[in-house]
C-alpha cells in the first residue's frame, strides 16, 4: 500500500475517533442545595485558570456531604457557547450542550451561598463524573467556587469541529487527490513507450 493510501486511512481514522468521543453534551447534577421560591443562581465559566491546592471536600479533610455538585456526559437540552448562569430550586439535573467551537479543558461553577449554607459545619462535595477526573473548592467567603479539571481528560468537547479536525480532514482530502492523480498518470517512464 502506498504512502498516500496510508495517509487517507490515518486521517480518516483520527477524524472519526475525534467525533466518536462526543462529550459536548453535559449534565450538571445538584443535590442538597437550599430550596427557594426564586431558586439559587449558579454561574458557569469555561476554561478558567485552576488554582492549586483544591480538595473535592469542603472543609478539606472532612467527610464529604451535601450539598454536592457533579458533572457528567448527557444533556443536550440547551446550547451554550461560553459563560452562562442557571437557576436551581434544589436537587436536579441541568442539561447543556457545548456549541462554542472549542474544548473546555477546565470549568468553574460558582454560586453565592445562602445563609443556611454559610453556617459552620456545612460540608460540600464535588465529582467530575466521566468528563473530569479532578474537582475541588475554593474556600468560600460568600461565593463558593467549584473547579473541574484534569490535564489527561477530554473535558467538554464542542459539537462544532475544532481547527485540528478540519486540518485532519484536509490531509485526507489531499491524499485522496494524490491517489486519483496517480491512477491517471503512467506508473513508470517505460509505460509511455508505445509497443
Amino acid at each position: 500500500m502506498n504512502i498516500a493510501r496510508w495517509l487517507i486511512l490515518i486521517a480518516v481514522g483520527l477524524a472519526g475517533s475525534a467525533w466518536a468521543q462526543d462529550n459536548s453534551q453535559f449534565v450538571i447534577t445538584l443535590d442538597g442545595w437550599d430550596y427557594g421560591t426564586t431558586g439559587q443562581e449558579f454561574g458557569f465559566n469555561p476554561n478558567p485558570t485552576v488554582p492549586g491546592d483544591l480538595s473535592p471536600c469542603l472543609p478539606a479533610g472532612d467527610i464529604c456531604g451535601d450539598p454536592s455538585i457533579r458533572l457528567a456526559t448527557g444533556g443536550d437540552s440547551q446550547d451554550v457557547n461560553g459563560s452562562f448562569t442557571f437557576d436551581a430550586t434544589g436537587d436536579g439535573d441541568y442539561d447543556f450542550n457545548n456549541t462554542s467551537g472549542t474544548t473546555w479543558s477546565s470549568v468553574e461553577i460558582y454560586t453565592t451561598l445562602t445563609p443556611s449554607e454559610s453556617e459552620p459545619g456545612v460540608q460540600f462535595t464535588c465529582n467530575g463524573g466521566d468528563l473530569f477526573q479532578e474537582c475541588g473548592f475554593m474556600d468560600p467567603d460568600n461565593t463558593l467556587e467549584v473547579y473541574f479539571y484534569d490535564p489527561y481528560s477530554n473535558g467538554i468537547t464542542s459539537t462544532v469541529p475544532e481547527p485540528s479536525a478540519w486540518i485532519i480532514l484536509a490531509i485526507a482530502c489531499a491524499a485522496m487527490i494524490v491517489v486519483r492523480a496517480r491512477r491517471g498518470a503512467p506508473s513508470s517512464p517505460l509505460a509511455e513507450i508505445p509497443r
